[in-house]
């Protein structure tokens, strides 16, 4: 579980990975990174590109570009752009990736996300590399906010290229608007779920003691 920022203009692509996202923040204390970006908009729809490279010592270098188109109106906000993602770690892995989302405001304080994201291979190097490398997930969403704070709750499913499974994951974020620019959201979706499978397992394991017959 990892707090962080999210600006507000960008968060259309990045709140798919509501769960992951902060893997990808350029203002980590352990990685250094360069990134670029720009967009422009004509009536309702909207264009934007980013590119963006990290570097996470004796772990692994990313480069990533994105490109998206947006359409918005006073209820419906549709996204949808491609990914290519370059990882640098046990040779050299290319990604390419589609995404899109819709969003449907059933008022102000209220919207409703349907997103999916899919990618051509989802590499698997080592488990302290999981967090930073983007996979296949697909899932919804229902959000409610306020002037100052909200939630969004929901659930997804990501490939896990590790057990080469589908795993489900609730979504549950918490966030307080900072700014105009800026949200600082708390996604707990993964905690939550870790936190009930282990009830779960120590529910099933306790039962009667049966002594040995000697």
């Amino acid at each position: 579980m990892t707090a962080y920022f999210q600006n507000i203009n960008n968060r259309a692509s990045t709140i798919q990975n509501a769960n992951a996202i902060a893997g990808k923040q350029l203002d980590m204390s352990n990685a250094v990174g360069s990134r670029t970006d720009g967009s422009f908009t004509i009536g309702n729809f909207g264009l934007s590109g980013v590119r963006e490279k990290e570097e996470y010592p004796l772990l692994l270098t990313t480069q990533r570009l994105n490109m998206e188109t947006t359409y918005k109106d006073n209820h419906l906000t549709l996204t949808a752009g491609i990914n290519v993602n370059r990882y640098f770690a046990i040779g050299i892995t290319t990604q390419y990736g589609v995404h899109g989302a819709i969003t449907y405001s059933l008022s102000k304080n209220i919207s409703m996300t349907a997103f999916g994201e899919y990618y051509n291979v989802n590499p698997w190097y080592y488990m302290a590399a999981f967090p930073y490398i983007s996979t296949s997930r697909y899932g919804g969403y229902i959000t409610y906010r306020s002037k100052k704070f909200g939630t969004h709750i929901g659930a997804e499913k990501y490939y896990d290229p590790f057990v080469r499974q589908w795993i489900f994951r609730p979504i549950v974020t918490p966030f307080v608007k900072v700014s105009d620019k800026f949200i600082f959201e708390l996604p707990i979706g993964g905690l939550l779920k870790e936190g009930s499978e282990h009830l779960f397992h120590q529910k099933r394991r306790k039962g009667p003691t049966i002594t040995p017959d000697l």
